[in-house]
């Protein structure tokens, strides 16, 4: 595991739900939006959102990372680029 990912999943640790925005880059965020709150889990290198949305958490994807916000960048299948804003 990389540092970033490691302090990723210790500021996950014992959380069940956190607040996130997730936008496609270039398409969607026009201004600060409010987190929704949505469930999580992980599993193996992959933060699971509401038990059916993976999103990967190798130090290569963390845009950044601080006490109470985090950003994974990441292409899904479509090659759209998809940000995930998570707000603890």
């Amino acid at each position: 595991m990389g540092a970033k990912k490691d302090r990723l999943v210790e500021m996950l640790a014992g959380k069940n739900e956190i607040g996130v925005c997730i936008y496609i880059e270039g398409v969607t965020k026009t201004t600060e939006r409010v987190p929704s709150r949505v469930a999580i889990k992980q599993k193996n290198d992959l933060l699971i959102l509401n038990n059916m949305i993976p999103v990967p958490m190798g130090d290569q994807y963390i845009t950044a990372l601080d006490d109470n916000r985090a950003e994974i960048v990441f292409i899904d299948p479509d090659n759209q680029v998809v940000h995930i804003e998570i707000h603890f």
